[in-house]
């Protein structure tokens, strides 16, 4: 019976890995914009608080508040919110690894090292998220603050 066709082994591995390397890729395409979504709200949500408060901040400042104080109270309502995402993140996810535990390779189901780099990566981005509106405030001026309605 003559051969009717030849196949390396990257073919043959390539071929076998084809629908693992399709969910991989459809978790991580959806893990990104699932990011890139809070990342967006985060932000405005804490633009729309810097809109909201600008004229408090402004009178803060008036009486003798620094800009770094008024910026720092403006940035710890996202970072506190995304200290509560990101620990009911890290539960919920413990919770489901058992369900996607199949998708990840060489990483174990609850791998501390893995579970502290997202969530030291989720809060620097929520960190930057807030702090990008709130340096708004330091270019508030207090007396212009003072003379609006």
């Amino acid at each position: 019976m003559p051969i009717a066709a030849f196949h390396t082994i990257e073919d043959l591995r390539a071929e076998s890995l084809k629908s693992q390397r399709f969910e991989a890729t459809l978790l991580a395409t959806l893990s990104a914009l699932a990011l890139l979504i809070a990342v967006v709200g985060i932000y405005g949500l804490m633009a729309q608080s810097v809109a909201e408060r600008r004229r408090e901040m402004g009178i803060r400042i008036a009486l003798g508040s620094t800009a770094a104080q008024a910026i720092r109270d403006a940035v710890a309502p996202g970072i506190l919110l995304a200290l509560m995402g990101v620990a009911v993140g890290c539960v919920l996810a413990a919770v489901s690894s058992q369900v996607l535990e199949h998708l990840i390779f060489s990483v174990g189901a609850l791998d501390p090292v893995t579970y502290g780099t997202v969530a030291v990566g989720l809060l620097a981005l929520a960190a930057v998220a807030s702090l990008v509106p709130a340096l708004r405030i330091a270019a508030v001026n207090p007396s212009e603050t003072l003379r609006e309605e």
